[in-house]
C-alpha cells in the first residue's frame, strides 16, 4: 500500500454534488483540504453545497453541468484544469433511479434516460479527466456503483450501474500503468431522495416492497460513511485494489493485505459463473491471459546518462551481458542475440553457475523503438527455475525514458503476469538488473 497522502490544495470533481451522497462526499473532501468543484444540473442545490463548504472553511465551486452532455463535460473539465490546476480526484456519483416496474411495461425513453446519466455521464467524465491524469501519472477515479444483484423491476438503474462496474475493471487495468487508480464503490443504502422515491412512490411500494425492510431493520448507513470512504480512497489507501469494486463494509487495509488472493481468485470483480466450463480449459486460459492487465509491475529509476545512452544499453549485446547478470549467480550460455529494429527478435539465455540444469531463457520481439524515448517488447519464457513461477510465460514490457536534469528518468512497465509469484520474481530481477545498469554507467563515466 502507498503511504496515505495529504489532499491539501488538490482538486476534486464530484458529480451529483447538489444533494445526498454527492453533497456528503463534496463536504468530506473539502474537509480533507481539497478544492472541490461540484457538478450537477440544479444550480440551487449546488450553491447550497458550496455554501456549506465555505461555512466550514473549505474551498468549493459550483458548475451547472448535465453529465449526459459530452460538450458540457469537456468544457467543464477544461475550465477546471485551466483555473484550478491539475485534477487529482474524480468522483462519478450523479445518478437517476429510472423507471420502477416490469420492463415490458416500461417507457423506453425514460429507461434510456437513466442509462444516459448513470453510464454515459460517467463515461464522459472519465474520458475528459483521464488524459490529464495519465500525462501527470497521478489521479484517482471513484465510480459510485451498486452490487450487481439482479433485483426485478429496477432494470434501468441496475443495468447502468452494473455496466459501470465492468467499465471500472477495464479502465482500471488500462490506467494502472500510468499511475492512475480507478475504483467502484458500493455506498450502502443511504436515506436519500432516490431512496425516498423507492420507498414512498406508488411504483416503489408496489414493485419494491422488500426495500422498506432495510430501514425498518436499521440496516441503512449514514451518508457520512461512504463520504469518508471516498476520502480514504482519494488518499491512496486502496491503490492496490485499482480496477476492483469495494463496499463501505470492507476494511481497506485488510483487502490490500489480501491482494494476492483477490487477484488470483478474481474477487471484488464481475464474473459469469458457469457450470459447463471447468477451470483449466484452453478457452479459460486464453481469457485469463486477457485479464492479466491487473497483474502489473512498475519500476522507476534515475540514471546519470542521456536517454539515448540508456536506450543503447538495452540494445547493445555487450552492455546486456554486463547489466543483465549483475550480482546474479549465473553465466551466459551463449552471446545474447539482438536484432535491434521494429519487429526484430532477441534471445537471451543464462545458466545457473551452480546448477547447470537450471536455464533462464528469455525471448521476444521489439514492438516499438523510438530513439531516446521509448522501447517496447514482448518478454516470453518457456519455463523458469523459480519457485512459484510457471510457464510458458508471456508478458509485455514498455521502457519510457524522460530527460531529468543531466540524466534520465527510466520507467519500466511490465504487464501480463499469470500470478503474483511471477510478478514478485520479475520485480526482484529487474531491480537487480537496473542496479547493474547504474553500475555500468558509473564505470563508463569513470573511464
Amino acid at each position: 500500500m502507498r503511504t496515505t497522502e495529504s489532499l491539501r490544495e488538490r482538486i476534486a470533481v464530484v458529480t451529483g454534488a447538489g444533494r445526498g451522497i454527492g453533497r456528503a462526499i463534496a463536504l468530506a473532501l473539502a474537509g480533507a483540504g481539497m478544492t472541490v468543484v461540484g457538478l450537477a444540473r440544479t444550480m440551487s442545490d449546488l450553491e447550497e453545497t458550496t455554501q456549506l463548504i465555505a461555512k466550514s472553511g473549505g474551498q468549493a465551486e459550483a458548475l451547472r453541468v448535465d453529465v449526459a452532455s459530452r460538450d458540457q463535460v469537456e468544457a467543464a473539465i477544461a475550465r477546471i484544469e485551466r483555473q484550478h490546476g491539475a485534477l487529482h480526484v474524480l468522483v462519478n456519483n450523479a445518478a437517476r433511479i429510472g423507471p420502477i416496474g416490469p420492463f415490458h411495461e416500461t417507457d423506453i425513453e425514460a429507461w434510456w434516460a437513466a442509462m444516459e446519466v448513470n453510464l454515459r455521464g460517467a463515461v464522459h467524465c472519465m474520458r475528459a479527466a483521464s488524459p490529464g491524469m495519465v500525462s501527470r501519472r497521478c489521479g484517482r477515479i471513484i465510480n459510485v456503483v451498486t452490487s450487481a444483484v439482479p433485483f426485478a423491476f429496477l432494470s434501468s438503474y441496475l443495468v447502468s450501474k452494473t455496466a459501470l462496474l465492468r467499465l471500472t475493471e477495464i479502465i482500471g487495468s488500462e490506467l494502472q500503468p500510468h499511475g492512475v487508480s480507478v475504483f467502484g464503490l458500493i455506498p450502502g443504502t443511504v436515506r436519500t431522495a432516490m431512496a425516498e422515491h423507492s420507498l414512498h412512490s406508488p411504483e416503489g411500494r408496489r414493485w419494491l416492497p422488500w426495500f422498506e425492510s432495510i430501514f425498518t431493520q436499521e440496516l441503512d448507513v449514514p451518508v457520512e460513511l461512504p463520504a469518508e470512504y471516498v476520502v480514504q480512497l482519494a488518499r491512496g489507501r486502496g491503490d492496490a485494489l485499482t480496477g476492483r469494486t469495494v463496499s463501505v463494509a470492507d476494511d481497506l487495509d485488510a483487502l490490500s493485505e489480501s491482494i494476492a488472493q483477490i487477484q488470483a481468485e478474481n474477487l471484488h470483480s464481475l464474473r459469469l459463473q458457469r457450470l459447463s466450463e471447468a477451470p483449466g480449459t484452453p478457452v479459460e486460459a486464453i481469457r485469463r491471459e486477457g485479464e492479466r492487465g491487473f497483474q502489473m509491475l512498475r519500476i522507476e529509476r534515475s540514471l546519470k546518462a542521456s536517454p539515448d545512452t540508456v536506450l543503447r544499453l538495452w540494445l547493445d549485446p555487450a552492455a546486456v551481458r554486463s547489466w543483465f547478470t549483475y550480482h546474479a549467480s549465473v553465466r551466459w550460455s551463449r552471446e545474447p542475440q539482438i536484432e535491434a529494429r521494429l519487429g526484430g527478435h532477441y534471445d537471451w539465455e543464462v545458466v545457473s553457475a551452480t546448477e547447470p540444469a537450471e536455464v533462464f531463457h528469455f525471448q521476444g520481439t521489439y514492438l516499438q523503438i523510438e530513439s531516446g524515448s521509448t522501447l517496447a517488447f514482448s518478454w516470453n519464457w518457456e519455463h523458469l527455475p523459480i519457485e512459484g513461477v510457471t510457464g510458458p510465460g508471456r508478458t509485455q514490457i514498455e521502457i519510457t525514458l524522460v530527460p531529468q536534469g543531466n540524466g534520465t528518468k527510466l520507467t519500466l512497465l511490465q504487464r501480463g503476469f499469470a500470478s503474483p509469484a511471477a510478478r514478485a520474481a520479475h520485480l526482484k530481477g529487474w531491480n537487480r538488473c537496473l542496479d547493474g545498469m547504474r553500475q555500468l554507467l558509473e564505470e563508463r563515466a569513470a573511464s
